[in-house]
């Protein structure tokens, strides 16, 4: 008896939006199974002997328009060293700098290490799978590492969502809010591409970078609220 009592007010406070433990944390843990649960599904097509038929059909699209288009070929090539090194560092040291002057000296802390740790995470999961990469990469890019899941895919998803969580925070108009959101979403897409059209990975290496880059950023994202929501509500009582 005691058991159904209690169930309907454990309930409420999952899906209650004025408790720190509240929707979001629901929300935030479901949508982070759900994106492990698609890149599963990926890693099973990646693992396969021969690459899926929508892989070898966008490699060969890309690799035909790359080699016609020069002056493409240069902007992506500039473009996908956004995804990692020194803007990636940048993006962590922006979001960092801001929260240090909002004195959340923990969460810029976080910031960093979610952001740093993520190169290993790519490196252990590449491992798993060995995946070879695309035959007929640019040799302006060249690449030694296995190709699942895409290294500068997740790593800017992760970098530039965090950056992005941040900006939400801290810009004080609702138009700054969408356009930092708008133009970090665009940035990430244009990454990815940009590695496909490079012949860096194939499509599954992209999406499954995405995926897993942002259910481990949706994961301490919904933390990171966690903290902020209980931090808000002790302001108040």
């Amino acid at each position: 008896m005691e058991i159904s009592e209690s169930q309907p007010g454990y309930w409420a406070r999952r899906l209650a939006r004025d408790q720190w433990l509240g929707l979001h944390l629901s929300l935030g843990l479901l949508i982070c199974l759900i994106l492990l649960g698609c890149f599963g599904l990926l890693a099973l097509e990646a693992n396969g002997p021969q690459p899926p038929h929508i892989d070898q059909r966008i490699y060969e699209s890309l690799r035909d328009q790359r080699e016609s288009s020069p002056t493409m070929r240069s902007f992506f090539l500039r473009l996908t060293q956004v995804g990692a090194g020194y803007y990636i560092y940048g993006a962590a040291a922006l979001g960092a700098t801001i929260l240090i002057l909002q004195r959340r000296y923990v969460a810029a802390i976080i910031l960093i290490l979610i952001i740093a740790v993520a190169p290993l995470i790519n490196t252990s999961v590449k491992d798993i799978f060995q995946r070879a990469r695309p035959e007929e990469i640019d040799p302006r890019a060249p690449e030694h590492s296995y190709s699942f899941p895409s290294g500068h895919s997740m790593e800017s998803m992760i970098a530039y969502v965090m950056l992005g969580y941040v900006l939400v925070l801290s810009l004080p108009r609702r138009w700054q809010r969408r356009v930092s959101v708008l133009g970090l979403a665009l940035l990430i897409l244009s990454i990815g591409f940009s590695r496909m059209y490079l012949s860096a990975h194939w499509f599954t290496d992209v999406l499954g970078g995405f995926t897993l880059g942002a259910a481990w950023a949706g994961f301490w994202i919904t933390v990171l609220e966690c903290g902020r929501r209980r931090a808000a509500l002790a302001r108040r009582a």
